[in-house]
């Protein structure tokens, strides 16, 4: 079985899970142990201008680990971003106690709309690695993304000058497919499946601080893999 989790986020991430073990050897259920913190630094963030890591103890179980420059005045790095999605991804195998999971990490930009992404990458939370797999077709951030199957659909975004009408699609071990385009191109948009329907709502048509009511739906009976 396969489940994913998306952000609205210009970057993307995802999960696997297969088979859960849940059970011990006396069938009784498993009690989830959440993982300590990676990165744990000192008893407490004394100083937001020192990198030391914040503590789960005062940053809790989600954001422990990052700066205390993050923590106490917003100044987050990537590293900072990375880290919260280790944490996530450590507290969900703890809970599920999964024997596969995947975080996919995709497109965005680095920190202006003339510097966007066509990264593809995926991290491995049991083996601690990252791995970089075929680049996204069109370099964009401000994109939405769903799922169905094994597979991610990934919609819109924005450059500088414009919005993206692209629609493309990945396919573990398989790479990158370009389908339909949307009918209206959109940044900061939401999408979401239901069944076998992707459904491509709000975002803004120009780029910048813009946003709409558009909703749109999109579904090819021919590339959903079983």
């Amino acid at each position: 079985m396969r489940k994913i989790l998306i952000t609205t986020f210009a970057l993307l991430f995802l999960f696997t899970v297969a088979q859960p073990a849940l059970a011990q050897a006396d069938n009784k259920p498993k009690e989830p142990v959440f993982p300590h913190c990676i990165k744990a630094g000192a008893t407490e963030c004394q100083d937001a201008s020192k990198k030391d890591a914040c503590p789960e103890n005062e940053c809790g179980p989600l954001m422990c680990g990052i700066t205390c420059a993050c923590s106490k005045v917003g100044n987050c790095s990537v590293d900072d971003i990375m880290q919260v999605f280790t944490n996530i991804g450590n507290m969900v195998l703890a809970v599920v106690g999964a024997v596969v999971f995947l975080m996919y990490v995709i497109g965005g930009r680095v920190m202006t709309l003339s510097s966007n992404l066509d990264t593809n990458e995926v991290y491995d939370p049991k083996t601690d690695t990252w791995q970089s797999l075929e680049p996204m077709p069109t370099a964009r951030g401000g994109l939405a993304a769903a799922t169905i199957g094994n597979t991610i659909f990934v919609f819109g975004g924005e450059s500088l000058t414009s919005t993206f009408e692209q629609n493309e699609q990945y396919i573990p071990e398989a790479g990158w497919f370009s389908h339909t385009r949307m009918p209206t191109p959109r940044h900061g948009l939401g999408a979401v499946a239901v069944d076998d329907r992707i459904y491509v709502i709000g975002g803004g048509v120009v780029p910048g601080a813009s946003v709409s009511g558009i909703n749109e739906s999109y579904y090819n009976a021919n590339f959903i893999p079983e």
